[in-house]
């Protein structure tokens, strides 16, 4: 199960609505990733599976594995 999200947290944002996206592949397989986020040059936030390092977004970590 691939989660994605994105949006904005501040409640006076009526610009971008919240969206969260469950997409599911039977693989844990880099071109699940690859595939879904083609093109997005983006940020990232990642846990650090090596995955996301083949996309073109600039990765950024979450504080959950910062040590």
């Amino acid at each position: 199960m691939w989660g994605y999200c994105c949006g904005n947290d501040a409640d006076q944002s009526k610009d971008m609505q919240n969206i969260i996206l469950y997409d599911y592949h039977n693989s844990r397989a880099a071109t699940c990733v690859v595939d879904y986020i083609d093109g997005y040059d983006g940020y990232l936030q990642v846990d650090g599976y090596t995955a996301y390092g083949k996309t073109e977004a600039i990765l950024t970590g979450g504080m959950a594995h910062a040590r």
